[in-house]
């Protein structure tokens, strides 16, 4: 099944924070949608402890890690896209809104 949710951080740049979003789509195996209630229940949590939204993540459960035209065309957000590749394990991250892809850097 696809996997959603936020990403948030104390920097745009610093991911501390994951929050698992419930997905609602009619074909969860295919696409995802987040559920609008565990969405705003994200966003109040990021919100309650200073946190920025730095960014979402979705996964491909039969890859890549490269935005479907489905991602493209439903993209409302500015801010990186995490997609995983559930086959490879590969993350890749990009900006939606105009289809670029965005570095990522592990910092531990």
């Amino acid at each position: 099944l696809e996997i959603v949710g936020l990403l948030g951080g104390s920097e745009l740049t610093r991911v501390s924070t994951l929050i698992p979003l419930e997905n609602n789509a009619s074909d969860p195996t295919r696409r995802f949608e987040a559920d609008r209630h565990s969405l705003v229940h994200g966003l109040k949590i990021l919100r309650e402890s200073r946190l920025e939204l730095c960014a979402l993540y979705h996964s491909h459960p039969n890859g890549p890690a490269l935005p479907s035209k489905v991602d493209l065309e439903n993209a409302q957000w500015d801010v990186p896209m995490l997609i995983v590749d559930a086959v490879t394990l590969t993350v890749r991250a990009w900006r939606l809104v105009d289809g670029s892809e965005v570095k990522l850097e592990v910092i531990s």
